[in-house]
């Protein structure tokens, strides 16, 4: 994924241990935006990481984290548009 300048993402999101970002991106037709997901977990070293893999229990907040993702993105869409 090719980030804008400020590498910055435009917004972002968590439920739980799940979080989401919407980055704006430069094309060659313009900018679009994207949305990256992640789980965040502590390892046996009680240190944070992230994966991509969810558990079953992770769905119903994954579900949650996209909602606002795409809310954010059709608000905005909509704000530009007026």
């Amino acid at each position: 994924m090719s980030e804008t300048k400020n590498n910055k993402p435009v917004f972002k999101t968590r439920v739980g241990a799940i979080s989401g970002d919407v980055w704006e991106n430069e094309g060659k037709e313009g900018n679009f935006l994207t949305i990256s997901t992640q789980r965040s977990y502590k390892d046996k070293k009680d240190a944070w990481q992230t994966t991509n893999s969810l558990r079953v229990t992770d769905v119903a907040d994954m579900k949650l984290v996209l909602d606002k993702c795409y809310e954010y993105i059709k608000v905005s869409s909509k704000e530009k548009s007026e």
